[in-house]
């Protein structure tokens, strides 16, 4: 594109493709600079072109967005929650234990098993929370985003992750005003700088707020763990970057590490084929999601040839030849796996992504390993 004159046909033909190839296609995740010798992150360039082809009202429906975040949440939450109306399988028999079965493809529970209505999770008091030091921040797709429909429809991801937590003696608290606030990687990753600026400085207060000053942790999933982590500082002004550096926050695959010494694992799952994340590999934690799988199957393994499965957010719910092309590498060791095998990653858009062009279902680790340790109770 560089050689050719301006406006000649050639140039408009490769600036029509690139479009596609290029900026539309790209998953952003980052990790080609895990591959490059001298570590180029190409992502930053296409996030650089995507800012570039905003205009000022697309920035001001972005940042109205922002602002009207708690609505899209409510909006996101019935949008999913649609297709349990036309559900035709009866409710649970008394007496069951609320919890469903197993997680694993092995041992799916039919829908006759569906938890109970009344059962609920037990979320520490904000007092006793604060007295034994933990919080939670759940994200969007994480809390909206159902299971396979081959699974229970709840409980939901941070019930399980709470109850989880309870049974390990390290309760956590998932704050009241938690609503309306986002991670920043819907406006960072389409590089929507007046609507990441807004949201910035949001959960820079947000953050200050439930760690009481720095001086508590706060717990999330990788995706968003990553974006508070980096995507937080890069639009805050002096004075509001300091605060996010002083508050500590942890991402749910080391907390549950931390969480296995205190728990009781029944293991009953053969094996487990892991996705780690883009984000996960970014964190360090691939390993660690490695370790906890070992300890909840009789074998477990990344498989040979896993990168970026290419979700991406929504680039792969607007482009699945994204995913597909990202997973052919490793398609064919995953669908030749047997019947006994299970499935976990720790995004879930990502475990959608998989299971689109794997076929298999992929859910949370947490999932399984709440499983392993209730089982045992």
């Amino acid at each position: 594109m560089s050689r050719q004159p301006e406006w000649s046909k050639l140039l408009t033909q490769l600036q029509h493709e690139y479009e596609y190839d290029a900026i539309e296609t790209c998953a952003l995740d980052g990790t080609c600079a895990d591959v490059c010798p001298i570590g180029i992150n190409t992502g930053a360039l296409i996030k650089h072109f995507r800012k570039m082809e905003h205009s000022a009202s697309a920035e001001e429906v972005a940042l109205d967005v922002a602002k009207k975040w708690a609505e899209v949440e409510k909006l996101a939450r019935h949008g999913v929650q649609a297709p349990d109306l036309v559900q035709t399988e009866p409710p649970p028999a008394s007496g069951s234990d609320g919890l469903g079965t197993q997680c694993c493809q092995h041992g799916s529970g039919s829908k006759s098993s569906w938890p109970s209505p009344t059962r609920s999770f037990c979320v520490p008091s904000e007092n006793e929370a604060r007295g034994r030091g933990r919080r939670i921040f759940p994200s969007l797709h994480q809390s909206h985003l159902r299971r396979d429909n081959t699974k229970p429809s709840s409980p939901a991801l941070p019930g399980t992750f709470v109850s989880l937590s309870e049974r390990a003696g390290k309760p956590l608290w998932i704050p009241d005003d938690v609503r309306g606030l986002c991670c920043l990687t819907p406006w960072s990753s389409k590089a929507y700088k007046r609507g990441q600026t807004w949201m910035s400085e949001q959960m820079s207060e947000a953050l200050w707020r439930w760690s009481d000053g720095g001086k508590l942790p706060v717990v999330d999933a990788a995706s968003c763990t990553l974006g508070l982590k980096d995507d937080i500082l890069e639009h805050l002004d002096d004075t509001r970057k300091d605060r996010p550096k002083l508050v500590t926050i942890i991402d749910s695959i080391a907390w549950c590490k931390d969480l296995l010494p205190s728990l009781t694992i029944h293991k009953t799952i053969p094996k487990i084929l892991i996705h780690p994340t883009c984000s996960t590999t970014h964190l360090g934690l691939s390993e660690t999601l490695l370790e906890i799988s070992s300890d909840l199957a009789d074998s477990a393994e990344i498989p040979l040839g896993t990168t970026c499965c290419g979700t991406a957010g929504d680039r792969g719910l607007l482009h699945p030849e994204l995913v597909h092309s990202a997973t052919r590498d490793t398609l064919v060791q995953i669908q030749s796996s047997g019947d006994d095998t299970c499935f976990v990653s720790a995004n879930r858009t990502c475990e959608l992504g998989m299971r689109q062009t794997t076929g298999k279902v992929y859910e949370s680790f947490i999932y399984a390993l709440e499983e392993a340790t209730r089982l045992s109770e």
